[in-house]
């Protein structure tokens, strides 16, 4: 066993983390339980897709591994930074913006590890092949696919839902999708709409406090920290993005929606892609007062491959726990 896995032998384990943070999300949240079913099985498929659907576990264990870079300034961060955390928006003026489009589990914490976050995962999607699919589908066609949603659904949410689609829409449909990895068991509701002979439609979804709250004890009044950085990033903010009784609701269409890999055409830039990556986490970074002189004091102090190697410690620990929750939860042949 690595040095650095056995340090943690006083940590839960995978499975022990995962049902005491989800007992915790509960106090917080409805959840439904075959969607977490549905993560659940999603975390056994590879390494990226349980870095992703796992956050809560990264909090836990990132301040341990990295101690040094648990001292870095702290900044109204991501948190759950990936490699498909970035997605595109029309602005105030329908200018088309691309950026960090999921600030579910936003907090402060060390700016440190959200690169880090974002450099393991572009490790665990390159090593599981994300970075060279090409597979595409009509985001239209999908959505209207979508079967409509039954059961009991939280009061007044198809009313704010209905508010929120333009003068005159018609043929109202709500629906639920499955989309990320990290949110799946919460509430997600979607109202799709035929507007002007065109498709539109408008997205519901409960939001909890960050996970990191959770696992690092740092009590906030488990206040939502997400239209907080999402309005203090230096970028052009979606201005159809907002919170009501705590759900984020938010416009959904082809220009505003998360990119998955797997929809990047194959010939592209990668370097180029993960430079701007961590260029825009720079600029949400910046969205805290004062961040721009302590954290780039605290980079020129750092030795040029602090990244590389704490990317590469956090994916073997990633790994490590992977295979752990993978022989507990691998679907019967």
């Amino acid at each position: 066993m690595h040095p650095t896995i056995r340090s943690l032998a006083a940590t839960p384990d995978i499975t022990e983390s995962t049902r005491k943070f989800e007992g915790w999300l509960r106090e917080h949240t409805r959840l439904r339980r075959h969607e977490l079913d549905y993560k659940h099985e999603m975390m056994a498929a590879d390494t990226f897709s349980f870095l992703r659907a796992t956050f809560y576990r990264w909090a836990q264990l990132a301040p341990q591994v990295l101690p040094d870079l648990a001292e870095a300034p702290r900044v109204l961060a991501v948190g759950d930074l990936h490699v498909e955390n970035y997605g595109t928006w029309r602005d105030a003026e329908g200018r088309l913006v691309w950026g960090v489009s999921d600030f579910d589990e936003a907090y402060r914490m060390p700016f440190t590890f959200d690169l880090v976050r974002l450099a393991t995962s572009a490790g665990l999607a390159a090593a599981e092949g994300h970075l060279n699919i090409d597979l595409k589908q009509a985001f239209w066609a999908r959505l209207h696919a979508l079967p409509s949603a039954r059961g009991s659904l939280p009061p007044q949410l198809k009313t704010l839902l209905v508010q929120r689609l333009p003068d005159g829409a018609g043929r109202v449909r709500f629906v639920r999708r499955r989309s990320g990895l990290g949110s799946l068991g919460r509430e997600r509701l979607v109202a799709v709409a035929e507007w002007k002979s065109s498709a539109v439609a408008h997205e519901a979804k409960a939001l909890a406090p960050s996970a990191w709250e959770w696992a690092q004890r740092d009590h906030a009044g488990s206040r939502i920290f997400y239209l907080d950085l999402a309005s203090s990033a230096v970028r052009c903010p979606d201005p159809l993005t907002e919170i009501r009784e705590g759900w984020l609701v938010r416009r959904l269409s082809p220009d505003c929606s998360r990119i998955e890999l797997d929809s990047l055409p194959k010939p592209r830039d990668e370097g180029r892609l993960l430079r701007a990556m961590g260029w825009e986490a720079g600029n949400i970074h910046l969205g805290t007062k004062g961040a721009g002189k302590s954290v780039l004091a605290d980079l020129k102090r750092r030795k040029s491959a602090w990244l590389r190697e704490a990317a590469t410690k956090m994916a073997r620990i990633v790994r490590a726990d992977w295979k752990e929750w993978r022989a507990e939860h691998r679907p019967a042949a």
